[in-house]
């Protein structure tokens, strides 16, 4: 199955952008997410045959605040 997904993808925010907030997923958190994408998004973006947009996955504590 074609990985549509990245971790990079899910660390995307524009708010952190514009804030200069480097939004980064922890290391412990890294193998949830790798889950999440192979696992749940690339099956569903499979099925579906349609792009699929993340708007925000990750938020680290300095971005919620």
């Amino acid at each position: 199955m074609q990985n549509y997904f990245t971790l990079e993808e899910m660390e995307q925010s524009q708010i952190a952008k514009v804030k200069g907030i480097e939004n980064k997923i922890p290391t412990s958190l890294l193998v949830n997410f790798e889950t999440l994408i192979n696992e749940v998004l690339n099956p569903i973006r499979f099925q579906y045959e349609q792009p699929i947009t993340v708007n925000s996955c990750y938020r680290c504590k300095e971005l919620n605040e």
